[in-house]
């Protein structure tokens, strides 16, 4: 990957801002990934842009995923793909980890919301942030979420020549708004590129 800057690669913390409509059973970690994607889109887009192009890869199709696609498509024009076909809302079928040539410069913000750490191996996982990074235009952002350590950050530090912000109380299952033990061994990451020509 080259001609980016790097504008967020830390770790989410317990005292970041979250959005109480994700405050629901078992979401410990969407009251904040969505509040920070979504924040920062439209953060940029009053500055910038009126009707943004957003591409939302991975998008889940159901329950809470529902009420953030609803949020994105009222700030932006979007398109929203998963690898799963939806049978309740319009869902473009898309597997990240190919190059779809139609897509290629043509968004304002791609977002890819704790999917990453999905993919099995080392090889799919670059290539699925390099193809998502591949759609972004000149100027634009891609926006990622995932779960550590089920992604190795060496992976992804030495794609982006970056280190990783360490943060004050580290988000995980047992200090979140909403609290879920299972996933008291995991943290979140953020990780915000833009494109620079």
């Amino acid at each position: 990957m080259n001609n980016f800057k790097v504008v967020d690669f830390r770790f989410a913390s317990k005292d970041d801002a979250y959005e109480e409509r994700f405050v629901l059973p078992n979401m410990w970690s969407r009251p904040y990934e969505y509040k920070y994607v979504y924040d920062f889109i439209n953060g940029v887009k009053h500055k910038d842009l009126s009707v943004p192009k957003i591409h939302n890869s991975s998008w889940g199709f159901e329950g809470v995923h529902v009420t953030f696609r609803d949020m994105l498509d009222e700030i932006g024009e979007c398109v929203h793909s998963d690898i799963v076909e939806s049978k309740f809302r319009d869902t473009f079928y898309y597997d990240i980890t190919t190059e779809n040539k139609d897509f290629e410069n043509k968004f304002d913000f791609v977002v890819n919301v704790s999917t990453i750490e999905h993919i099995p191996n080392k090889e799919d996982r670059i290539k699925a942030i390099e193809s998502l990074f591949k759609q972004v235009k000149v100027n634009g952002y891609l926006i990622l979420t995932f779960d550590y350590p089920r992604v190795n950050l060496d992976e992804i530090q030495k794609l982006i020549n970056y280190e990783c912000e360490s943060v004050k109380n580290k988000l995980n299952g047992n200090n979140s708004i909403v609290e879920n033990k299972t996933y008291d061994g995991l943290n979140i990451v953020y990780l915000i590129i833009k494109k620079t020509k």
